[in-house]
């Protein structure tokens, strides 16, 4: 068996945060088995997808004893009958993204699944590159074969899932494709993985860090950050490029290993770390990352993100002059106290209710719901 070691809210909820997933389930938490592909494993370097599943039993295609000659419903009966071992299938986006950069691999399907739910997290659904062009933004991915689509940004970007749905239960109220739950999950974080410095703050010996990808159009706001550090406009400030590759796309799990601690590394050594919500303000994983490891954030505001982090962050926006976001950094590296414990209290937020170990809860409850509305249909 190959393992790797390694707020949510549904539709209508608040913002803020929800109350705590464990006060709405009894019995033990459910059993997974996390289908993804070896070419995902070995192509991404951002290990979000193992940071989530943790020690869970992973298998697909490519993997240790899969059969290329047989279908995946084949393969999966071959290894694990009918799924007696698990109570749901939680997949990787090897079964869900559509770019034609990436293989698509066709799930289980619902005559193998039984009763059993199949269920896809995405980072976006629409696609993201769509910036400032003529026309409807295109669908990003595959969800039909998904009964629950967890997402983990904008609910308007779901208007197309949704009506694609509806068609379907107009069709044929009974079919199975019209139970299909969407829930809104933020990102999540591992705790064990960013954490503030063992010494505390007096370790940071960066006052600004930059990290991440800066594609000009999507990541606007971060391309200005980029051009002031380079222009030397604010103090001991360093930028950190993502270290993605077009002439490498396979990296060994130790590199991937290594990447993943270099980046937590990076965040605990900064005093502040600059970011953006990117052009379609999402509240990426750089905003539970970041507090988590106890740095200062200044970033805009993304859709949807609780009061929490708006109050003890450094807020800018895109509409600010150059002079305007300088001044928002300096005026932060000189106050050290009141930074220093707005990030402590962020950070404390962020760990206590964006822990990892919440997040498979908030699944639990989902699947319980969709086998709720199963059976009854």
């Amino acid at each position: 068996m190959t393992n790797h070691q390694t707020n949510s809210h549904t539709h209508g909820a608040t913002a803020g945060f929800p109350e705590s997933p464990a006060a709405a389930l009894t019995g033990p938490p459910l059993r997974y088995l996390c289908l993804t592909t070896a070419s995902q494993l070995e192509s991404d370097l951002d290990t979000w997808w193992l940071r989530m599943v943790g020690d869970r039993t992973i298998w697909g295609p490519g993997l240790d004893g899969w059969d290329s000659d047989q279908s995946m419903d084949e393969n999966l009966e071959r290894r694990f009958g009918h799924l007696e071992g698990f109570d749901a299938v939680f997949t990787s986006f090897s079964f869900t993204f559509s770019d034609p950069y990436n293989q698509y691999f066709q799930p289980p399907t619902a005559g193998y699944l039984r009763d059993k739910p199949i269920i896809g997290f995405l980072h976006e659904m629409v696609d993201v590159m769509h910036v400032n062009k003529p026309g409807p933004r295109l669908a990003a991915c595959i969800v039909t074969p998904m009964d629950i689509v967890l997402h983990a940004y904008d609910e308007a970007e779901l208007d197309f899932f949704y009506i694609y749905r509806e068609l379907h239960r107009y069709q044929n109220p009974a079919c199975r494709f019209g139970l299909q739950r969407f829930e809104h999950v933020p990102h999540h974080v591992r705790p064990d993985i960013y954490y503030p410095p063992a010494g505390g703050d007096g370790e940071r010996d960066i006052d600004v860090l930059l990290v991440g990808r800066c594609h000009a159009e999507l990541y606007e706001l971060r391309m200005r950050w980029s051009a002031l550090i380079a222009e030397g406009r604010l103090p001991n400030a360093h930028q950190v490029w993502a270290p993605y590759s077009a002439h490498k796309m396979a990296h060994t799990r130790e590199e991937l290993i290594t990447q993943q601690n270099e980046f937590a590394r990076l965040l605990r050594r900064a005093k502040i770390v600059l970011t953006c919500s990117s052009h379609w303000h999402y509240m990426l994983q750089k905003y539970t990352e970041i507090p988590a490891s106890g740095a200062f954030m200044i970033s805009d505001v993304p859709t949807n993100l609780p009061a929490i982090f708006t109050e003890n962050m450094g807020v800018v926006h895109q509409g600010m002059s150059d002079d305007e976001l300088v001044a928002t950094v300096l005026g932060w590296l000189e106050q050290d106290a009141e930074r220093q414990a707005r990030a402590h209290r962020l950070s404390a937020h962020v760990r206590e209710h964006y822990d990892m170990q919440h997040f498979w809860p908030r699944v639990d409850a989902a699947v319980h719901r969709w086998k709720s509305a199963y059976s009854v249909g």
